[in-house]
């Protein structure tokens, strides 16, 4: 994996803890907040946004990841994303960038919310 990851919200959750306000990149820096964002009165998903301090900025790629399921869409599936996020960090290093991935539930259990952003090596 050429990127960084960030699976607080997602481990809090499987933990059966309150999910995190604050995430923190591998340097320890407060890096990302968490804002719910509903869709209707029911379901909705965890959106991460940058912080000043963190110095990350988000890119025009975000979205929401499943298993294999033979009924996911194409965009969704895990091997899927994987693959869009390599090859994205593999273009971003080749700019100077580092490239993270933020996790965060959803209010489907089957899904995971995902927010990438780039930050200047």
């Amino acid at each position: 994996m050429n990127y960084q990851t960030n699976t607080e919200a997602i481990n809090a959750v499987n933990e059966g803890n309150d999910i995190p306000a604050f995430l923190y990149d591998k340097n320890g820096i407060k890096a990302w907040h968490l804002k719910y964002v509903s869709t209707d009165g029911w379901r909705g998903y965890h959106e991460a946004r940058a912080t000043k301090a963190g110095g990350w900025v988000k890119i025009d790629y975000d979205g929401w990841v499943t298993g294999n399921w033979d009924d996911a869409p194409d965009d969704a599936r895990a091997e899927n994303v994987e693959d869009k996020l390599e090859k994205l960090a593999s273009e971003y290093k080749e700019k100077g960038y580092n490239l993270a991935v933020v996790f965060a539930p959803t209010s489907n259990v089957f899904s995971t919310a995902f927010d990438v952003f780039v930050k200047k090596i």
